[in-house]
């Protein structure tokens, strides 16, 4: 059986698979690696990533020499499967919107698909939203939704100090990397923030393991240990951090 859960972010996909999804996941996740080529991941049951070192090149081996399993006996099915109330509601869990204040926020979709869960989240938070890029184009006629090219910068900053927003979040083809600017249009460096959101996370669960990879380590190992929780280092990668947060059993995995 195929479930289509149609068109969002690789969170979205992975939250299908932890809570009771199928054995197998496959998905584009729109992030363009030139003008033609789409990157794609494999992801086992319970979101268990492969990689090289977990059956991909194998893989890879199967297809290069033709040697497949026999055709099923019964041809499959496909069903189209709405996952977006509970990727909405997961998002929500996070927060405690009482305690929020109104901002004024530039968002930066890169033409990926961040515009449709911003579109989604906007009437639950107390937020105005400046839309920029906002409408979901394969063709990414804005250039490649990468935020940490310089050049790409400028697109979220400008329209910051333009509007005088209080903050500017801008994101990657599939969203799941996202960079933040400040009120003065300045690109802030993922590093600190992985700290920030390490001690949030211990906050609401104490003692946890923050899984992180070996790029930038002191901030992050001393706010996690500050704070009483455990630092899990891993190779760099979306893969490498997923697989080893399962492992562990850790509150939060950055890479």
């Amino acid at each position: 059986m195929v479930l289509d859960i149609g068109l969002c972010g690789t969170e979205g996909s992975y939250l299908r698979d932890v809570r009771g999804g199928p054995r197998w996941r496959h998905h584009g996740d729109g992030q363009p690696q030139s003008a033609r080529l789409q990157r794609n991941e494999f992801v086992r049951e319970q979101s268990r990533p492969i990689s090289g070192d977990t059956g991909l090149f194998e893989m890879r081996s199967l297809v290069q020499t033709g040697n497949l399993p026999p055709k099923a006996a019964r041809a499959g099915t496909e069903t189209r499967l709405d996952t977006s109330r509970k990727y909405l509601d997961h998002l929500l869990g996070y927060v405690d919107r009482a305690k929020l204040r109104k901002l004024k926020v530039v968002v930066n979709a890169g033409n990926g698909g961040a515009g449709l869960i911003v579109d989604q989240l906007e009437p639950h938070l107390p937020f105005e939203f400046i839309k920029v890029n906002h409408q979901p184009d394969g063709t990414f006629p804005n250039g490649v939704p990468n935020p940490m090219l310089l050049e790409n910068q400028a697109s979220t900053a400008d329209v910051i100090r333009r509007t005088g927003a209080d903050v500017g979040l801008a994101w990657d083809g599939d969203y799941d990397r996202c960079f933040f600017f400040d009120e003065h249009g300045q690109f802030i460096e993922g590093y600190y923030l992985v700290g920030l959101l390490a001690e949030a996370f211990l906050k609401g669960e104490p003692g946890g393991r923050i899984v992180h990879d070996p790029r930038l380590t002191w901030n992050t190992i001393d706010i996690v240990r500050r704070c009483g929780g455990e630092p899990v280092l891993c190779k760099s990668g979306t893969l490498s951090s997923s697989r080893r947060c399962v492992r562990s059993t850790a509150s939060m995995a950055v890479r």
